[in-house]
């Protein structure tokens, strides 16, 4: 009966062993440490949020890593602040925002397939830079169509009343940002 026992205890411990093994081999270390996860919607390519820094204080950090399948991961920002992701629906492209304080947020467009390519749309928005003292976000809201991106830039001067709100959409094949309520020629 002890020999039983004994057998019984080894078994339930390999299978637990062998479990543990298994779900370790799901995925690699920074997708088991992700705070979050952006699998593209044909499920071959993930966008992962992970914390590189300590947990408190002023030197917490994160970062996006892109992970492709048969290639290296691969770091494309890091971050103080937090993030927000969406993919394309042809999976090859992919938009966040960084809200990078408390007065500013930037949206950045990406190829999956070209991570080092990416578009910074602050760059794009007409007279962004003659309003310092500003709190400014910029902010990409969706997919429009497969080719638009729904942009929001919104804000106020600091110190006064004076806000500003305004919506786009940026045209990746013409790397053009135009304004929301313009129609197409």
């Amino acid at each position: 009966m002890l020999t039983l026992a004994r057998s019984l205890r080894r078994f339930r411990l390999s299978a637990i062993l062998f479990l543990a093994a298994l779900s370790g081999a799901n995925g690699s270390k920074a997708e088991q440490e992700a705070i979050k996860i952006w699998p593209s919607p044909d499920g071959s390519t993930k966008v992962i949020w992970e914390r590189i820094g300590p947990m408190n204080g002023d030197t917490e950090q994160y970062a996006l890593t892109l992970i492709r399948p048969g290639s290296k991961p691969i770091r494309l920002e890091a971050f103080r602040r937090e993030v927000d992701l969406t993919w394309s629906a042809d999976s090859r492209t992919f938009v966040f925002t960084d809200y990078i304080g408390s007065d500013v947020a930037d949206c950045f467009v990406v190829d999956a397939n070209r991570p080092d390519k990416r578009v910074d749309i602050a760059d794009l928005v007409p007279d962004l830079r003659k309003l310092p003292d500003a709190h400014v976000y910029v902010t990409c809201q969706g997919w429009k169509s497969p080719n638009e991106v729904d942009v929001h830039v919104f804000g106020r001067r600091d110190g006064e009343d004076e806000k500003f709100d305004y919506r786009y959409v940026y045209d990746l094949p013409a790397n053009r940002l135009r304004p929301a309520d313009e129609k197409l020629r």
